[in-house]
């Protein structure tokens, strides 16, 4: 695992993060588009360097069909948690508002976002996979997030998809 590679994940979970932190904090209604289009963005910025996972999830999921080591995934996850802590700080600390989503906790919601993490995992899988051109990662990757928060956030779930931002 090289330095690059986990200054990379750390930023762009970061970014992803502190993008949605905001946008939370201030009530806007496009959260999903800032979440989609960042990670977009960062598919095609640093994704040569650390793959762009930017998402615990992701990174676990990648783990498990052996396309990451144990000891990167672990990595990845611990630099991802801790950009999402440090974004949602870096937010009060600019807006004085702790950022909270308002939702219920139930079995639909549980299955909403499950339903939400499985359209961003597919798309990564496409690209991961080879079953897309590289060319066109950022707007797999981030049109499935995209598709993947609208769903699950249409039943009372905040359609996070992703640990970090949580």
């Amino acid at each position: 695992m090289n330095s690059r590679a986990l200054v990379s994940e750390a930023i762009g979970t970061f970014f992803l993060a502190f993008g949605v932190s905001l946008s939370v904090a201030h009530q806007l209604p496009f959260t999903p588009i800032i979440a989609a289009l960042t990670v977009g963005l960062f598919v095609y910025t640093v994704g040569g360097m650390s793959g762009a996972n930017l998402n615990p999830a992701v990174t676990f999921g990648l783990w498990s069909v052996k396309k990451m080591k144990t000891p990167d995934a672990l990595a990845y996850i611990v630099v991802q948690l801790i950009a999402g802590v440090v974004a949602m700080l870096a937010t009060w600390g600019l807006t004085g508002i702790t950022p909270v989503l308002d939702m219920d906790l139930s079995w639909v919601v549980l299955v909403a976002e499950a339903l939400g993490g499985f359209l961003l995992v597919f798309g990564v899988s496409t690209i991961v996979y080879g079953k897309a051109k590289d060319e066109v990662a950022g707007v797999i990757i981030g049109g499935s997030l995209l598709l993947g928060i609208l769903t699950a956030s249409q039943v009372g779930s905040g359609g996070v998809v992703n640990p970090a931002v949580a």
